[in-house]
């Protein structure tokens, strides 16, 4: 059902907007990962009001359909990395082992998409005309200098990995986008793909700061107990596990500050 949705939206941009079908499917990627470069935008009005209930429409089944899927995949990624690395700890079954082998995997995947696409865009759009409705007007792209030299879009490693970044956290500005016909369609799946991975890595690192802080909460706590176990323990005379009356006020004046000194002076019955 999600890949009819899919095609639906493609053939409706095509009929509707007038583009190619690997533009088509460019934007309705765009339209599904909720990235929205802006370098595509519906001009038509009978396109506005079908965008307006295709977008939520394919929204929420994608939040039904796709996204447990590309989980799954991760989730069986990951596994295969924690076993590796499992065997190189030599400890297995440590939860904190546990959550840096996740954090590592996530880490890992989300680099591998973030690299492909400035490697990729940085090399093989290093200057381009671009094609169709965003073609730059009398671009030359017979070589790298003449594309510079007639207004051609550049990208170089800096500018390529701001926009993978920039594409993979949904953020979209726009400023920087695929412009080859090539490019648009490796970005199909990078993009599907990519968004998930950075969604992951963020979720375990945000996880792994709550591990952090909850740990030092407990440490805290567990700290406090072990205290007030050897003072409770400390206030019996006889060495039980059991304190009388006046033990227990000692202890309780304890907790609170009191001297040992002072204490033992309240544990001790009035003169005649």
């Amino acid at each position: 059902m999600f890949f009819g949705m899919v095609a639906l939206g493609v053939a409706a941009m095509m009929y509707l907007e007038g583009l190619r079908f690997t533009t088509a499917l460019y934007v309705i990627t765009q339209i599904v990962t909720t990235i929205g470069y802006g370098d595509f935008t519906v001009t038509h009005d009978s396109a506005q009001f079908f965008c307006s209930f295709y977008v939520l429409s394919i929204l929420i089944l994608a939040a039904y359909a796709v996204n447990p899927w590309m989980e799954a995949l991760q989730k069986r990624n990951r596994e295969a990395i924690h076993q590796s690395l499992k065997s190189v700890e030599g400890v297995p079954g440590m939860q904190s082992s546990r959550r840096c082998n996740r954090l590592v995997a996530s880490t890992f995947f989300m680099l591998i998409f973030v690299l492909l696409g400035t490697v990729f865009y940085s090399t093989y759009e290093g200057c381009h005309c671009s094609y169709g409705r965003s073609a730059v007007p009398d671009c030359n792209s017979e070589s790298y200098n003449l594309c510079m030299k007639s207004g051609g879009y550049k990208k170089n490693w800096r500018t390529a990995f701001y926009m993978s970044v920039i594409t993979l956290t949904t953020v979209g500005f726009g400023d920087h986008s695929p412009r080859s016909q090539i490019g648009r369609i490796i970005a199909v799946p990078w993009m599907l793909f990519g968004v998930v991975a950075m969604a992951n890595w963020l979720n375990e690192v945000r996880n792994s700061f709550s591990d952090v802080r909850q740990a030092k909460k407990e440490r805290i706590i567990y700290g406090h107990k072990a205290e007030h176990k050897g003072m409770f323990e400390s206030m019996s005379i006889s060495g039980g596990s059991r304190l009388t009356k006046a033990e227990f006020r000692c202890y309780c004046l304890m907790r609170a500050g009191a001297s040992v000194g002072h204490c033992r002076r309240c544990e001790m019955p009035p003169s005649s």
